[in-house]
């Protein structure tokens, strides 16, 4: 792009801004996105307080509805209002060309979105008042708003374009829009299922334009190159199917016109299904969080480490078997369901690259009447029922020499019933677990002692009387309890009393965890010191 192109952008961009704060639609604009943007945060479904955790995922929930009205009325005057006043001739007897006007004016209503959502950042304030929240995968949800809010803008320019009616472009415009966010939902999904049975890929591909879906990954902190690729393409799309329009408008034989035009922006269309097509099968990413908690962490590449150890320099050695078992081609599965699907698989081929060999993934379609479906039902792979003594396999399984273990995708509800789908947030360290478990050799296990004057070990109060024992329950083992117990065996698990007066009274102990030391006596931090003294390096205290 020369400067006279860039000079000439800018030009009409700066125009547009400042014509925003001239009239009082800014301002309105501006205190009504604030208000409603508050009211839904802190006030409506999960709201703020109610979650209880430092973030701001009840802020970024509401955007993709928030902007399904706000954004067309903004969009809806770019070009009807030209058309209505007749000053799009005007506009284009300047010494710029079409695509620069309409690239212009995006900038300048972009920009303009991008200041109210800037405007949001005591919201951002709040959380950080009030606790420790993740900055960064709150900075990726408020990229990704600020793309949301360029895809919506896109449409409506284009929408804007069609028509010297802002009231229709508005109604079209909101009408592409809602599209956009339920393509991926049942209503659409089945709809396409009836207009295309058993094409699978179509209904895919109609559900990865949600821009919840894309949305739903930013705001989680992960900055996917698809996703990105997706507003970029969408923003193109429609910015140059505005300038097509525009100049199929200003031609002297307007059926032709139109004519060509329509034709060029189903083309444009075909155009930005491909390069979503293809960008599917991209795996790029930058994790915004933290502590990285998207990518995998350094405990997980130290203990894929280890398994590269145990196996040593034999390439005929044992691999750990990665099983990914998932039922494909059955158009009753959500689409939500087989995107899960294609992440947990995303997943394990990057346990599979920073494996060196060590882990070998394998993705398994259990059909019915197959010998997959015979190997997940011997694997005991959770299933979910899709119609009537029918169903469809998801679950992860993974062998090493004669041990195996399985990880399951899908939650258990009460009475052992199906739930959801297991967080993603979750998979690394339970799939991590089942490898340290796998690789692990029971003589070598560490005895973990644990210290704490809490009910780690569940059981019932201290000091409660017998009578008030009968017919109550005992409260079960901490989860932290449980996880060291099935980790190292629950043998090596040891309990150390607050009045014990050495650490290793009863055996010898290899890592030592303190909890709770608040009321803690003089005589446990003696013995706590003398462990130290004797040799005992591996203190943990929370």
């Amino acid at each position: 792009m020369n400067s006279k192109v860039l000079q000439n952008i800018l030009m009409i961009a700066k125009r547009e801004f400042s014509a925003y704060f001239t009239s009082p639609v800014a301002y309105v604009f501006l205190v009504i996105f604030l208000l409603v943007s508050g009211f839904f945060t802190f006030m409506v479904g999960q709201d703020f307080f109610s979650r209880n955790e430092a973030s701001l995922g009840s802020f970024f929930l509401w955007h993709p509805w928030l902007y399904l009205f706000l954004v067309p009325a903004i969009a809806m005057r770019l070009w009807s209002e030209e058309k209505r006043t007749g000053t799009l001739e005007l506009l284009l007897t300047l010494p710029i060309t079409t695509g620069q006007a309409v690239m212009g004016k995006f900038l300048a209503s972009w920009a303009f979105l991008i200041v109210c959502l800037m405007l949001t950042f005591p919201i951002w304030l709040i959380p950080n008042i009030l606790g420790d929240p993740d900055n960064g995968a709150i900075l990726c949800g408020y990229i990704g708003s600020a793309l949301m809010a360029g895809a919506y803008l896109g449409i409506g320019s284009m929408t804007s374009a069609l028509t010297r009616n802002q009231v229709i472009s508005f109604v079209i415009s909101v009408l592409l829009c809602l599209f956009t966010i339920l393509a991926g939902f049942p209503p659409v999904t089945d709809f396409i299922q009836g207009l295309f049975p058993g094409n699978e890929f179509i209904v895919d591909l109609v559900a990865s334009f949600s821009v919840m879906s894309h949305f739903e990954a930013l705001q989680r902190g992960v900055f996917l190159f698809r996703d990105f690729i997706f507003f970029i393409s969408v923003i193109l799309f429609t910015l140059a199917a505005t300038t097509v329009i525009i100049r199929g408008g200003q031609e002297s034989k307007p059926a032709q016109a139109f004519g060509f035009a329509g034709a060029q922006v189903v083309i444009l269309a075909l155009i930005l299904v491909v390069i979503n097509i293809i960008s599917l099968s991209f795996r790029g990413k930058w994790d915004l969080t933290e502590n990285n908690i998207h990518t995998l962490s350094s405990g997980t590449k130290n203990i894929l480490q280890r398994v590269g150890e145990n196996r040593g320099d034999d390439p005929d050695s044992f691999k750990i078997d990665a099983r990914l078992y998932f039922t494909k081609g059955d158009d009753r599965i959500s689409p939500f369901v087989r995107q899960y699907a294609a992440r947990v698989a995303e997943l394990l081929e990057e346990y599979e690259e920073a494996s060196a060999g060590s882990i070998v993934f394998n993705n398994i379609n259990p059909l019915p009447d197959t010998d997959e479906e015979e190997l997940a039902q011997q694997d005991n792979i959770s299933r979910m029922q899709i119609g009537l003594d029918e169903f469809a396999y998801i679950g992860l399984t993974l062998s090493y020499a004669d041990k195996s273990e399985m990880v399951s995708l899908l939650d258990q509800g009460p009475g052992g019933r199906v739930g959801g789908l297991k967080p993603e947030a979750l998979l690394e360290y339970e799939i991590s677990s089942a490898i340290t478990r796998l690789i692990k050799d029971d003589s070598e296990a560490p005895v973990v002692g644990v210290m704490s004057p809490l009910q780690v070990n569940g059981g019932f109060p201290p000091n409660l009387p017998p009578q008030m024992m009968r017919g109550q329950r005992p409260s079960p083992p901490w989860q932290f309890t449980r996880i060291l117990q099935a980790t190292y065996g629950q043998a090596n698990v040891k309990t150390i009393e607050m009045s014990a007066s050495s650490i290793e009274e009863n055996g010898k102990i290899d890592l030592l965890i303190v909890i709770h030391p608040k009321l803690i006596s003089e005589k446990a931090q003696f013995a706590i010191d003398q462990y130290i003294l004797g040799g005992g390096q591996d203190v943990c205290i929370t």
